[in-house]
C-alpha cells in the first residue's frame, strides 16, 4: 500500500480500502455491490475518496445505549 499522508485528500483503490480497513478486498466490492460503503465510478473503474472512508467509519459507529434511568432496577437501593 502507498504511504497516505494526507488520509482525507487522497483518492484510493479497493485493495487500499481494503487494506485501511483490514478486510479482504472480495468484502470491499459485496459492499459496493450493495451501496454499503461510499464509491465512485469514473470511467469504469471504482474508486473511493479517503475523506468519504473515514467518514463512513465514524458514522457506522454501535455505540452502547446508555439505559434509561427509570428502567433501572431500584428495588435493591429500596430494601
Amino acid at each position: 500500500m502507498k504511504t497516505i499522508i494526507h488520509m482525507n485528500q487522497t483518492l484510493m483503490t479497493a485493495t487500499e480500502v481494503a487494506e485501511y480497513l483490514r478486510m479482504g478486498r472480495s468484502t470491499i466490492y459485496k459492499m459496493v455491490g450493495t451501496g454499503e460503503i461510499p464509491y465512485h465510478r469514473k470511467r469504469g473503474r471504482i474508486i473511493f475518496i479517503g475523506e468519504e472512508i473515514v467518514q463512513w467509519v465514524k458514522s457506522d459507529t454501535n455505540q452502547p445505549e446508555t439505559p434509561n434511568p427509570t428502567e433501572l432496577n431500584t428495588k435493591s437501593f429500596l430494601d
